[in-house]
């Protein structure tokens, strides 16, 4: 019973990120075909989608924020020790916990600071 409400629970979480991250009809086309799709296609389609999907911005936030040590650093500085939650692919909860960490006050400030700081992340 236990690994059936698992199972459950993690087709709910993939059909509502194909529905998060999916912004044209070619995403969901692609979507659909996503079980025959080898983790190298998989990746790269998570790649696309991050930049069009309405939840790219906080995850390249997230990713940006704590791609190196000094950028860490810098961000821990500017939210008084706060990190972003990073999210990811199977925690059903992931996208959550980051969007939580995000509306923080503190985090807010910090973020509008960090872009001012660094306007090209989104590049990075």
């Amino acid at each position: 019973m236990t690994s059936s409400v698992r199972c459950i629970g993690y087709i709910i979480n993939l059909s509502v990120q194909d529905f998060l991250f999916c912004a044209s009809q070619t995403a969901l086309d692609d979507s659909l075909e996503w079980s025959d799709a080898t983790q190298d296609q998989r990746m790269e389609a998570m790649r696309k989608w991050l930049r069009i999907s309405p939840l790219g911005n906080p995850h390249n936030m997230a990713q940006h924020t704590q791609k190196t040590h000094t950028r860490i650093k810098r961000f821990r500085h500017l939210t008084g020790g706060i990190l972003l939650k990073r999210d990811n692919a199977s925690c059903w909860n992931a996208c959550n916990n980051l969007l939580e960490s995000l509306l923080r006050h503190e985090v807010r400030h910090a973020i509008e600071i960090y872009i001012d700081e660094n306007p090209a992340w989104e590049a990075d």
